[in-house]
């Protein structure tokens, strides 16, 4: 992780579709030393999980349940479920994983659904919140490649949600951990190679 020009918090995000199909998403904040140096894994999910239920005026509603976590629609249909959590921790990082496992915007029948972590990294140029969508199949997107009018669905509608409550909930987390804003511009992390999204 790069120090931090003149102690700002800064934004990057990244959303794109691979070649073999799957969505990579990967929006990240970082942080000056010190902002958030006890904050978890944990806390990012559940700070997560609140700001979803007033983003979204309580339509999505996410729920944990001992088969893992649903984000239930108005509590009628499941649209993402996911296996329990899991703990990875190393030196100066940890990382909790949520495996997807079905839902109505998930594409069924693929040996992978994809998975959703929540990465905390602790160095001396200060903390890297990261969260990030991997080997995701989506329902509207299709079976690769996809044609346009899915491509240009799935990019205004769950893309679009998406990409927005996440940057809105790093701004938010980034006041509450640091008693400042984060930088107006978002930085474009050319992290992995596919089409944007």
């Amino acid at each position: 992780m790069a120090g931090l020009k003149d102690q700002e918090s800064t934004l990057g995000s990244q959303q794109v579709l691979r070649s073999d199909g799957t969505v990579f998403s990967l929006q990240q904040l970082l942080l000056p030393p010190g902002a958030a140096r006890c904050f978890t894994p944990e806390q990012f999910l559940e700070a997560y999980l609140a700001y979803i239920r007033r983003f979204t005026c309580l339509l999505v509603r996410p729920r944990f349940s001992a088969a893992g976590l649903a984000f239930g629609l108005m509590g009628c249909v499941d649209l993402l479920i996911f296996a329990p959590p899991v703990l990875e921790t190393s030196p100066g990082r940890s990382s909790l994983i949520l495996r997807c496992v079905g839902g109505l915007l998930s594409r069924g029948g693929q040996l992978r659904h994809g998975q959703l972590r929540f990465d905390v990294e602790h160095s001396e140029a200060g903390s890297a919140l990261t969260l990030e969508l991997s080997d995701y199949h989506s329902r509207i997107l299709g079976p690769y490649p996809p044609p346009f009018w899915r491509r240009e669905l799935y990019r205004s509608t769950q893309s679009a949600v998406h990409q927005r409550l996440t940057l809105a909930f790093l701004r938010r987390l980034c006041r509450r951990l640091s008693g400042r804003s984060a930088a107006r511009t978002i930085a474009s992390l050319p992290l992995e190679e596919g089409g944007e999204i």
